[in-house]
């Protein structure tokens, strides 16, 4: 049997050391402790419309807003202020997963509580954010889609491009690209 490999984690517990006894120097009334997807620094970097970040969520919260329509109500605003926070969130442990080659134990095939656990339910909180959004009663006077919806308009397209019975009621004929 193979010994297991185990790193030395030394200099990184002296780093995180260091790091917290500068911070309680900094703040001496001490407070929360916040690091990592809850840090100020990850929120002004997503509320900075200069940054990469910034602009990427700005473009999802402008995409909703252009979907939903020109006028929003308190409530719109209320579930889009909540959904902001959940992307913030998300697109944060996804630029972790993407920077992060190796987030799997391979030998016990364990993956990091972030990716088994906050991951999901953030992901599972948005969709119920962006349902009660665009659900049935998400937007004044529309209707949330739904698969019979689907269905008919696809039955609707293939009724339309169906080939018709008298040659002489036939159109130009297609031509594919």
């Amino acid at each position: 049997m193979s010994k297991k490999k185990t790193r030395d984690l030394t200099k990184w517990i002296e780093a995180g050391k260091k790091n917290l006894a500068t911070w309680k120097r900094e703040n001496p009334a001490g407070g929360n402790l916040t690091h990592g997807i809850y840090s100020k620094t990850i929120r002004k970097r997503y509320s900075d419309l200069r940054t990469r970040d910034g602009k990427a969520l700005q473009a999802i919260l402008d995409a909703i807003k252009e979907d939903i329509g020109p006028e929003l109500d308190a409530r719109q605003n209320l579930i889009l202020a909540l959904i902001r926070e959940k992307l913030i969130i998300i697109l944060q442990i996804a630029k972790y997963i993407e920077t992060s080659p190796y987030l799997i134990d391979w030998q016990s095939g364990t993956v990091p509580y972030i990716i088994d656990h906050t991951f999901p339910r953030y992901s599972a909180g948005l969709m119920k954010l962006l349902d009660s959004l665009y659900g049935d009663d998400g937007i004044k006077g529309r209707k949330g889609i739904t698969y019979e919806d689907v269905v008919e308009s696809i039955k609707a397209e293939a009724a339309a491009r169906a080939p018709r019975s008298d040659p002489e009621e036939e159109g130009p004929p297609l031509r594919l690209m």
